[in-house]
């Protein structure tokens, strides 16, 4: 079996492909775990054109939801640190925390 989150998701694309991965009951979104797996490798090859490379740390400041799950399962799939951002803190308190 898998023992990464990005390979647990692989798993069920080979496996379910259409099954849905993730809900957003507030807006009624879904992605299944194919739609997820093809966003993941786009964001993946969008870290690679970036120059992020293993082990750097890729900041997330987004609310709940697909996105945030995409970039959280693509930085982890491309060997980076994802480093989640609070968005209810002010703009100018992110400074010192990006930094």
């Amino acid at each position: 079996m898998s023992t990464t989150l990005p390979e647990y998701m692989l798993h069920w694309v080979a496996e379910a492909p259409d099954r849905v991965f993730l809900a957003e009951p507030e807006t009624g979104a879904e992605i299944s775990y194919g739609a997820v797996a093809r966003r993941v490798a786009g964001f993946r090859g969008e870290l690679r054109r970036r120059g992020v490379g293993r082990g750097d740390r890729v900041a997330i400041l987004a609310d709940n939801g697909i996105p945030w799950v995409v970039t959280y399962l693509a930085a982890m799939a491309h060997g980076a640190v994802a480093v989640s951002l609070n968005t209810r803190q002010a703009a100018g308190d992110l400074a010192p925390v990006l930094a």
